[in-house]
This record gives structure tokens, C-alpha cells and sequence, in this order.
């Protein structure tokens, strides 16, 4: 089936309001929207792509250990209820082959449906790990910003129209130690974090560690995202 004007389910734990910046961003490169919140029954007849936005931490067990107390007292909210809904929906759409967007918490998602494992808060991991570069990946009451480095034939290359360094906005304590068994790289900064992850075997599965939907310090780049998972959603 293929839609002029597909409809993407956005998940949300509390409507509109606070994903108006998705539903602005999908607008603006042709695409309808659809919240999905934890707790309906969603009318996933009429979805054609999932967009898995930003948010609190994913539950414990999806870490690379148990947090200490230093850890723990790092962590935001946790809503069980949403992981488990995000993992449904997950499984809906791979069995059926819809394209995904993973976008900061999304991505982790993503990454931790398929069995990737999450550092609980990087600032702490940085302080034990010697040698790491240090990257903002966290502002000071916004986004801060960095350079990627986009892996070369990746998706992510592929939308930018090359690989190589892109500057990105950042907003996240937590990332992917690394890939799922099965996933490709699609970006990385200089600390080694993860930036980008894709199924290689899926049509369209994309996460993405930063914020392309309220990215004004590259937005060609932020509208190459969306162009490409719309263009990915009107054939399904």
C-alpha cells in the first residue's frame, strides 16, 4: 500500500502538548500524525510508520548493571508501563515491516528491544573510564551540541547524502554500549557513544541519539531525517 500522506503513530505519554515538536516536524515534510499512548488500544490499521519520541529512563533491567547509588540518584523517571508498550509496538512493526524512528529515548528503545544493554548516566561512566574524550551530550538547562561522525553507506549517510562529521544537538544522561547483535553503526561521537543505530534487515529502523525535530543548529540535516523515514512510510 502505498500513501500520499501516510499516517506515523507517535507515541506519548501525555498528547499533544508535549510532542508538538514531532507532530510539527512530520507536518512540515508531509506526514499525518497519530498519538499512541500507554494504556489504549491503539488503531494501528491506520499507521503507517512509528515515530518512538524522547522521554524518562528505560527500567533498569535494560542496563549494562545494576546502578550503584551514585548511578541511581541520576535517574529520571521511569515508566514501566511505556517500555512495555514501545516493545509491543516494536514487535507489531517488525512483523509487519513498518518503518521506525527512534529519536534520543526511542533510539535506546530500539536498541534495548533487540538486546542492546544501556550505560545508566555517562557523565559517571566517564569518570571511571580513563582516556574518553569529553563530548556534551547533556546542556545546561537546553541542548547542548557536538559533532557525529556518520558512518559511510550507512541509512543516516545515505539521508545526509554523505558520511563524515555533522554537528547535532544532544539532551540525554544514558546511551547504547553498543549495537544489537544484528545492527549496524550508523553514527558515533568522540567519546565512542553511539549517535545512530539501523537493522540492516528491516526496511526502514532508525534511531538516532539526538533531536532532529527541534535541531536549529543543522536543520538540512534534521529535514534529511524526516524526508527519508517519510518517503520509507508512504511505502508501506
Amino acid at each position: 500500500m502505498s500513501a500520499k500522506r501516510p499516517t506515523v503513530g507517535v507515541v506519548s505519554t501525555h498528547g499533544e502538548d508535549r510532542c508538538a515538536n514531532y507532530l510539527r516536524a512530520l507536518a512540515q515534510h508531509g506526514g499525518a500524525s497519530l498519538i499512541l499512548k500507554p494504556g489504549t488500544a491503539p488503531e494501528l490499521d491506520l499507521v503507517h510508520a512509528l515515530l518512538l519520541t524522547g522521554g524518562g529512563d528505560l527500567a533498569e533491567a535494560h542496563y549494562t548493571h545494576p546502578p550503584d547509588a551514585e548511578e541511581r540518584a541520576t535517574l529520571g523517571k521511569i515508566e514501566p508501563e511505556r517500555d512495555e508498550f514501545e516493545f509491543r509496538l516494536l514487535a507489531w512493526a517488525a512483523e509487519r515491516e513498518i518503518p521506525v524512528l527512534g529519536i534520543c529515548r526511542g533510539m535506546q528503545t530500539m536498541g534495548a528491544f533487540a538486546g542492546g544493554r544501556l550505560i545508566p548516566d555517562l557523565p559517571i561512566w566517564r569518570s571511571r573510564t580513563r582516556g574518553v574524550p569529553t563530548v556534551p551530550h547533556r546542556g545546561n538547562g537546553g541542548d547542548a551540541t557536538h559533532e557525529i561522525e556518520v558512518t559511510p553507506d550507512s541509512r543516516l549517510a545515505r539521508a545526509f547524502g554523505k558520511g563524515g562529521r555533522a554537528l547535532v544537538n544532544s539532551s540525554h544522561h544514558q546511551a547504547l554500549l553498543a549495537p544489537p547483535t544484528g545492527w549496524r553503526v550508523g553514527a558515533t561521537s568522540a567519546d565512542g557513544i553511539l549517535e545512530a543505530i539501523e537493522a540492516p534487515r528491516r526496511a526502514f529502523w532508525l534511531g538516532v541519539q539526538f533531536h532532529p525535530e527541534r535541531m536549529a543548529c543543522n536543520p538540512a540535516a534534521a529535514a534529511a531525517i524526516f524526508t527519508a523515514f517519510l518517503r520509507a512510510a508512504r511505502q508501506t
